[in-house]
């Protein structure tokens, strides 16, 4: 335990957003330099060993969670930046290109989107009394971030195609959504002392400041529940946009470079001469 956990916009909050920053950058970076299908089985096996290591990081907190004493059923890892690790693994073993797109679209677009807004509010990672779980907590969706950038601009997933992608991914985080929403009122029914609140969709929490403050106390669930589905549509768009619009400038740079190459070969001729 430390005596000062990490604090929001803290110190350690500020390292975390600054290395989150840096990963979106070495993932465009990479992206680029692993586009193509000469690089297809690469960019593949880079998201399935990313896959395992979130995996293997999610083992982690298990244990060191159970070791501490700490164990219940909040333990369990479905929430909604956890589940792109059962999907990343399986990304290099899969011979049918239009289900492997299927399988990755989701970690990178809705894994992506999901670490950013962590960043600007990291429960996981200021309201643990362990340090070391403050420092698995930004390893993880740091990963995430690198994972969705790097997928992004790879996989050419910046244009129409990306779009198509998206809603794939989209289909499969509302069927998701609703199995951990059905999940959570049947727990909480039998088990009525338990905090697990999968996907953050319980009606007693407060993991979604604006529309659990204005929306949520003046609508029925069911529309709570579409508002919090519209919510993390637009979210998902505003946070893809970031490598969308930075992936644009970069080839509009590339392709400029193209273009004046002819002129600065010519030049350089006339200087020798």
């Amino acid at each position: 335990m430390w005596a000062t956990q990490p604090v929001k916009f803290g110190l350690f909050h500020i390292i975390v957003i600054i290395i989150a920053l840096i990963a979106v950058a070495f993932g465009i970076y990479f992206g680029h330099r692993l586009r193509g299908e000469a690089y297809e089985k690469k960019r593949d096996l880079i998201l399935t060993i990313f896959g395992f290591s979130l995996l293997a990081l999610e083992a982690f907190k298990v244990i060191f969670t159970i070791c501490v004493g700490a164990a219940d059923l909040t333990l369990i890892s479905f929430q909604i930046c956890s589940t792109p690790m059962y999907f990343l693994p399986f990304v290099f073993f899969l011979k049918r290109k239009w289900l492997k797109e299927v399988v990755y679209s989701y970690p990178i677009f809705v894994g992506f989107a999901s670490a950013m807004a962590y960043l600007v509010n990291p429960a996981a990672m200021i309201k643990t009394p362990y340090i070391i779980m403050s420092i698995h907590s930004a390893l993880f969706h740091i990963a995430l971030i690198f994972v969705g950038a790097f997928g992004m601009v790879g996989y050419e997933l910046t244009n129409k195609r990306g779009i198509i992608a998206f809603s794939k991914a989209y289909v499969i985080f509302v069927i998701l959504s609703l199995i951990a929403m059905t999940t959570d009122f049947i727990v909480r029914h039998y088990i009525p002392d338990t905090k697990m609140n999968l996907f953050y969709l319980y009606p007693d929490g407060n993991t979604f400041p604006i529309i659990d403050a204005y929306v949520r106390p003046y609508v029925p669930y069911p529309v709570y529940f579409l508002v919090f589905l519209a919510m993390y549509y637009a979210t998902v768009m505003i946070f893809s946009s970031i490598v969308f619009l930075s992936d644009f400038l970069i080839k509009k740079f590339q392709n400029k470079i193209v273009e004046e190459q002819p002129l600065l070969e010519e030049f350089a001729d006339w200087n020798k001469k």
